[in-house]
């Protein structure tokens, strides 16, 4: 966790030995700025959701979440769910990490829900070449 709290010269990682949804959410009431997240903690659907929200909540526009694991399905599908319900925009995706940049901040109704797929990789594969496009903020693509 990036500590927002020290002045500049004195900005440093933490590492908080506890699951990320615990450390998270004591985050979130000490009210911390997550500007750069790496998701790797669970692996279930579930948790990694828990995940995804805190630091949706902690995320500034502009701020970027990398998640690791996405060839697991349960993983995958959370990506799946970012791409259809929340303002982010992916930036990179290889076989096995996605970032994405946050645009704006979440504006949907409390009953906002629009169905999405559970195989993030059936949906955009990777051809086993690695990295391939990069997107920037603007929208417009770039083979990499």
């Amino acid at each position: 966790a990036f500590d927002q709290k020290w002045p500049a010269p004195r900005r440093r990682f933490r590492h908080l030995a506890t699951p990320a949804a615990a450390g998270l959410a004591a985050m979130q009431s000490g009210g911390a700025c997550v500007q750069l997240a790496f998701m790797d903690d669970g692996h279930k659907f579930d948790d990694n959701v828990v995940e995804l929200h805190m630091l949706g909540l902690m995320m500034p526009v502009l701020g970027v979440l990398v998640i690791d694991d996405t060839p697991m399905p349960s993983v995958a599908a959370v990506g799946s769910f970012i791409e259809r319900n929340l303002p982010f925009r992916r930036a990179v995706v290889n076989e096995r990490f996605v970032a994405y940049v946050k645009v704006g901040r979440d504006t949907r109704k409390w009953d906002h829900y629009v169905p999405f797929k559970g195989d993030f990789k059936r949906a955009h594969p990777t051809k086993g070449r690695g990295m391939q496009f990069m997107k920037n903020v603007s929208g417009s693509w770039a083979q990499t």
